[in-house]
């Protein structure tokens, strides 16, 4: 069975987007409770208990899932990728720390909703306070370790 995907960029709040997983970028330490953490524990019902429960250490990979718990209604997010952006040896997200990430998120996502169309929210990564270079550039490593990620994953099919 082939597989298609698409990258849409969109802007607004990613906590209020209407999606079936979203990613929340952290450091090694997972000690922070910036503005996207705050978003999603306001606006994604579950979130910060999720985290506070499920929170452990990444292993070999960057990212780790959470699941949330149902909400009864029609569209909810199901789960988010907790996703290190920042490691020990950088202290501060760069184009490189960005890029490592996307392709591990997207497969995880891939893999605990396995169905033909998931929405998965990326915020902007390395916009924040720990990041490192240009907000643009770090958007512009985002965007093409994705379409590389999602690339490999329609080549590698079902």
């Amino acid at each position: 069975m082939s597989r298609s995907s698409h990258i849409h960029v969109l802007h607004g709040d990613i906590a209020r987007i209407q999606c079936d997983a979203l990613v929340f970028p952290t450091g090694a330490g997972q000690r922070s409770r910036g503005l996207v953490y705050q978003a999603l524990a306001r606006f994604v019902p579950g979130f910060a208990e999720a985290y506070e429960a499920q929170r452990r250490p990444f292993g070999e990979q960057p990212v780790y899932w959470l699941e949330l718990p149902p909400t009864g209604t029609r569209r909810q997010v199901q789960g988010v990728v907790v996703a290190k952006i920042v490691d020990k040896r950088a202290a501060v997200a760069t184009e490189r720390t960005i890029a490592e990430v996307m392709g591990p998120a997207i497969r995880l996502c891939a893999e605990k909703l396995s169905r033909a169309q998931v929405l998965l929210a990326f915020p902007c990564l390395g916009t924040g306070k720990g990041s490192l270079g240009k907000p643009s550039r770090n958007a512009e490593a985002q965007l093409r370790a994705a379409a590389e990620a999602l690339a490999d994953w329609e080549l590698a099919g079902e």
